[in-house]
């Protein structure tokens, strides 16, 4: 049961999160401001939880921090995992809704590469044989939290599907340390926004690249496949602990990118908050819009840097002709493309399976937006990628 105000509950998730992964050992305290925050925020920002949404905002808290001693727990039985380096990591990256999710489960058929299963993100520890995964309590608790969450607001796998055995986000890791923007999107937090973006995510990213190692020990031979649109917001700390990083960076327009995260974002508070969310969807458009251009402003200098390890991919491409971007993506960074990988990728494709939950729908009115204010706000970004003034599917 989740508490009735959760800024007074500091001990009680940490003890029922020691429990839950058994071990008191949450790693570096730098996390404890974030999490008070956040605990703090659940109480003055939200007003109305819909039935079950307190508690499912507090599972995912407490998920996050026993998350933590999970990955402590981890690097105490295999301290060697520290030692391991990562080289040259394939980084998917882009301002979100800009295809990263449909190639990134594309790249991860290849087996030369490496990914971040979605439970592990949330149970980590060195990456068991994949036959073994449903035998582990994570497996089956990050299976029943994806199932509730669904369950309560079904037109969110439409928006954004996540499948427990499937590679998922850097994010799910990001969020551990507690200064994340997922936190600000997940309900509405206006007071921990307003904290977070005074904050520095570099602790976050450091935690991150150990948790990596960690997962990835006894798997030295394989690449690292990542994934993250909120990179691109923070691509100076992704070449800080991956010097050599592959990028790769999605584009499209953001007259779909803007209003279809922003009402992603609207599904995600509706999990928790119930019909009380819309209230605020006129607000969610404009904090997106700004956001990530910002983001992007900040990743120009940044990419001027390390233009050579950067890989950009136009999205309506990618829809016609994946595999040629595919093969030239491979050539770019200087991959070894099997014949058998090549064949899995084609039947992938011919699958669809990010399209099988239905289409995603919204409009820019309702989320306050206009066409005019967006194409004016990224008209340098439009303008350099060549990005058609359009909504394109």
């Amino acid at each position: 049961m989740a508490p009735q105000l959760f800024g007074d509950a500091m001990d009680l998730i940490h003890e029922q999160a020691a429990s839950l992964a058994g071990s008191e050992d949450f790693g570096p305290d730098d996390y404890l401001p974030g999490l008070r925050m956040i605990l703090r925020s659940v109480d003055s920002d939200i007003q109305h939880f819909r039935p079950g949404g307190r508690e499912l905002a507090w599972a995912n808290l407490l998920n996050a921090l026993a998350s933590r001693a999970h990955a402590a727990k981890g690097w105490k039985d295999y301290p060697q995992a520290l030692e391991q380096p990562i080289t040259a990591p394939l980084v998917v990256t882009g301002i979100p809704r800009t295809g990263t999710t449909a190639l990134h489960k594309l790249l991860a058929i290849d087996s030369q590469f490496q990914g971040l299963p979605h439970w592990l993100t949330i149970s980590p520890m060195p990456r068991p044989p994949s036959d073994q995964w449903s035998s582990y309590p994570g497996y089956d608790q990050a299976r029943l939290f994806l199932k509730t969450m669904f369950a309560s607001v079904p037109e969110m796998r439409m928006a954004h599907n996540i499948v427990v055995d499937e590679v998922d986000e850097c994010l799910e890791i990001l969020r551990q340390s507690f200064v994340s923007n997922r936190w600000a999107c997940t309900w509405k937090a206006p007071s921990y926004d307003a904290w977070w973006q005074t904050r520095s995510e570099r602790p976050a990213y450091h935690y991150y690249e150990k948790v990596l190692r960690l997962i990835g020990h006894g798997h030295r031979e394989q690449r690292w496949l990542l994934k993250n649109p909120g990179h691109i917001s923070t691509l100076d700390l992704v070449f800080e602990v991956f010097p050599d990083a592959c990028v790769v960076q999605t584009h499209r327009s953001p007259l779909y990118t803007v209003p279809s995260i922003s009402n992603n974002m609207l599904l995600s508070h509706r999990m928790y908050e119930g019909a009380e969310a819309d209230r605020w969807a006129k607000l969610l458009g404009p904090r997106e819009m700004e956001k990530w251009a910002d983001a992007l402003r900040r990743a120009k200098p940044v990419r001027a840097l390390h233009r050579r390890q950067i890989f950009d991919v136009d999205h309506r491409r990618f829809l016609h002709e994946p595999m040629a971007v595919v093969h030239e993506l491979y050539d770019y960074f200087g991959f070894r493309l099997e014949q058998d990988t090549e064949s899995k990728m084609m039947a992938r494709i011919a699958e669809s399976p990010e399209r099988k939950h239905g289409e995603h729908r919204y409009d820019l009115e309702s989320l306050g937006l206009l066409k005019e204010e967006i194409l004016e706000r990224y008209a340098d970004y439009i303008a350099e990628f060549n990005l058609a003034p359009r909504v394109d599917h």
